[in-house]
């Protein structure tokens, strides 16, 4: 048997075995009669009926703009960051040698991609022989 038919059988089992457990004394009718629950006072004071509760103040409600803002402003910079990364190279604004840590720096990433694209490569080779 696969694992998979040995796993299937025995969820059925214990599915069964659950279904056929008696579910209590309650129904067997042979244990003591309880009473119903003695009904209890509220002695809570009564609500305030005079309507001064308006809610959040102003200051509560510019805390949570701000903060709505601020969530937004956070998740677009993230979506902006990611989309900037994963451009095509012809479509990412290009970075002056000042900027960009200069002609040393443009071989290190060459290399970097290089490195990238040659183990990717081998991985899809490998993923091949695997089939």
């Amino acid at each position: 048997m696969t694992l998979r038919r040995i796993v299937l059988l025995l969820s059925a089992a214990a599915v069964l075995a659950l279904a056929l457990v008696p579910s209590g004394h309650a129904q067997s009718g042979s244990g003591p009669l309880l009473s119903p629950p003695a009904e209890e006072v509220d002695t809570s004071p009564p609500p305030d009926e005079d309507g001064d509760d308006d809610g959040l103040g102003a200051a509560g409600q510019l805390l949570i703009l701000l903060g709505a803002i601020a969530l937004i402003g956070g998740i677009g910079f993230v979506i902006m960051r990611d989309a900037r990364r994963s451009a095509p190279a012809d479509k990412r604004p290009q970075l002056s040698d000042e900027e960009g840590g200069g002609p040393a720096r443009a071989k290190q990433r060459a290399r970097d991609r290089d490195k990238r694209r040659a183990k990717a490569k081998q991985a899809r080779k490998q993923r091949k022989r695997n089939r």
